[in-house]
């Protein structure tokens, strides 16, 4: 009996085994049904509205699968992601990817999972990334819906509506009667809107009009509301024109643009935690009115002068003009251990990359990136006007010298059309 058992066991046991490893090793994500943790498109994954959360067997199958010792990148990574670990999730998918760079379905998802964590931790740079990664994934399989549908949707969230529409038609080209496509023509349809919504008021104006009249309840309510628009008055507007009142002995409306300033970044701190302006504002309060401070107020209205007129050039494309404005601005900035040098140093590596001068600009930004007291940038590293970016740049990102920089600068303002080879 035991002879014929282990007979048996020997005519059916490979076989059996082979199935049961088949079995255990078929693909998760198929098995887990409907779900959709995460706004972008993950592959293999049946249509589901967003969000739709795992249900509780989907969970015990997941933790079922992690214990496996031949477990996929793409099953650890949804391990994390159910566990809302995203930067977990994040990593191992990076990981795999280096291992296998050309795998369209790896990168899709760690677009898709960049694009979620931008959307969660409000990290913009991470939907440079995500759309970094979803071009190399569209390079590789130029039809995968996965990755057509990701890319589509970072465009989108990096305002870059015109080519989020293409991007999106490209889509329904690949996919026209799924759920998803019809996903694709809602984002369409509201593109069309925000494409042929008539101009908003002015906020800029708005803000100029009143910090001049002294109404600072109104200032924080249209930062509020326009945070960007704020941000570039404090730059272009009241900064440069608290600098000029404070030279020409101005001291009211010295004192008005100061006051507003000081409403612009303690707003700006409350609602979007951008506190470099703050540290900008502590300056001016400072050294405004000091006799003591004579020398240094001289030298910081100078350089924020000179800083004005070399963010202009480079707005109309005159570079010289812009390297010669920025270059004395840092130098006066740093003289004075102004936070401002930060800005100046970011401008001139634009400055460059606009002038095509890569290698110069990645040089510029890399020693920015090691300065250990730099401040938040997120306000200046994403930049609504830029584009897809050059070939070249992308390539240099990949390099390993490149990693400690995309924590603190994105480099998306260096990603414009026109910088190409």
């Amino acid at each position: 009996m035991g002879c014929a058992l282990t007979m048996l066991s020997l005519a059916v046991g490979p076989a059996f085994f082979r199935e049961a490893s088949a079995a255990n090793t078929q693909p998760l994500v198929p098995k887990l049904g409907p779900f959709r943790l995460i706004e972008g498109r993950l592959a293999q994954t049946s249509y589901a509205p967003f969000p739709t959360l795992l249900p509780p067997q989907g969970h015990q199958l997941i933790a079922k699968t992690v214990r496996r010792t031949d477990l996929q990148p793409r099953e650890l990574a949804l391990h994390y992601l159910a566990a809302k670990n995203l930067s977990r999730a994040i990593t191992s998918l990076e990981e795999a990817t280096q291992k296998a760079p050309g795998d369209a379905l790896l990168l899709s998802d760690l677009s898709s999972l960049y694009g979620e964590r931008a959307r969660v931790e409000d990290r913009p740079d991470d939907y440079v990334a995500s759309l970094e990664m979803a071009d190399r994934a569209v390079s590789a399989a130029s039809d995968s819906m996965e990755a057509t549908f990701n890319r589509a949707l970072a465009l989108e969230h990096l305002f870059l509506h015109e080519e989020a529409s293409r991007v999106w038609m490209r889509y329904l080209q690949i996919d026209d009667s799924s759920p998803w496509a019809d996903e694709a023509r809602m984002h369409l349809e509201k593109l069309f809107i925000i494409a042929n919504r008539p101009p908003a008021p002015n906020r800029k104006v708005s803000l100029i009009q009143s910090i001049d009249a002294g109404n600072l309840d109104t200032v924080a309510r249209l930062t509020v509301e326009g945070p960007q628009e704020a941000r570039e008055t404090f730059e272009l507007n009241v900064l440069e024109e608290w600098a000029e009142s404070v030279a020409r002995g101005h001291q009211g409306r010295a004192t008005r643009q100061l006051a507003g300033a000081r409403i612009i970044a303690k707003t700006l701190a409350q609602h979007g935690g951008d506190r470099i302006f703050q540290k900008i504002v502590s300056e001016m309060d400072g050294i405004a009115g000091t006799s003591d401070f004579r020398q240094k107020t001289a030298t910081l209205v100078t350089s924020i002068c000179r800083l004005n007129r070399g963010m202009e050039a480079l707005a109309g494309d005159h570079f010289a003009t812009a390297m010669r404005d920025l270059t004395a601005a840092e130098a006066g900035l740093r003289s004075s251990r102004s936070v401002l040098e930060v800005r100046v140093r970011f401008l001139l590596g634009r400055c460059l990359a606009k002038n095509s001068d890569y290698r110069r600009a990645y040089t510029s930004l890399t020693r920015l990136a090691r300065i250990r007291s730099l401040p938040t940038t997120r306000a200046w590293r994403l930049n609504a006007n830029g584009g897809l970016g050059s070939s070249h740049f992308r390539m240099e990102l990949q390099r390993p010298q490149s990693r400690p920089i995309k924590g603190h600068l994105t480099f998306s303002f260096l990603w414009e059309k026109h910088n190409t080879y």
